[in-house]
């Protein structure tokens, strides 16, 4: 491994081969270390020692992770660990593996209504473009402004049924 990272944990040679072995595999190791790193220096503090990860251990590393990590980045930690933890199952070490975090779910699909896809027709009907605008060239004028609308409401019309056939 290029940059040789010193783990100190009970954990240090399995950390060890277990970066070398993702690095032989084409990982960019550079990428995942900071999170072993964590992990090594959490597992050195928490006075572990031997051939287990429990529970109570890995709910501790996860809880003291920085509150400024995203649920995404959380995640990220959580995913790159449980590789690490099915490794060393494979080698016969006991070791806990969690599940991820659950993100807030704040996404609230808007479905639209009849009266709200006519109106939103109309108005893309009565749209007028003018060469003035900033992108003019993007806009058709003359006799392919039609075409165009007549794309617009394919477009509008395919979306709408997706989203109706998604969201029902």
């Amino acid at each position: 491994m290029k940059n040789t990272i010193q783990f100190e944990s009970c954990l240090k040679e399995k950390l060890n081969s277990y970066m070398e072995l993702r690095e032989s595999q084409g990982c960019q190791v550079l990428k995942i270390r900071h999170i072993f790193i964590s992990l090594d220096q959490y597992l050195l503090k928490a006075g572990l020692s031997g051939r287990s990860l429990p529970p109570a251990v890995i709910d501790g590393w996860i809880a003291s992770l920085p509150e400024k990590l995203s649920v995404n980045t959380v995640n990220i930690y959580i995913s790159t660990y449980m590789q690490f933890a099915r490794y060393l199952q494979s080698l016969g070490y006991d070791a806990f593996i969690p599940e991820k975090a659950i993100g807030s779910k704040n996404y609230s699909p808007y479905i639209f209504h009849e009266g709200d896809l006519a109106a939103l027709i109309q108005a893309a009907d009565a749209m007028v473009f003018s060469a003035s605008e900033k992108h003019h060239h993007c806009i058709p004028s003359g006799k392919t402004q039609r075409k165009y609308s007549e794309y617009l409401y394919f477009d509008l019309y395919a979306v709408c049924k997706i989203s109706a056939v998604t969201w029902v």
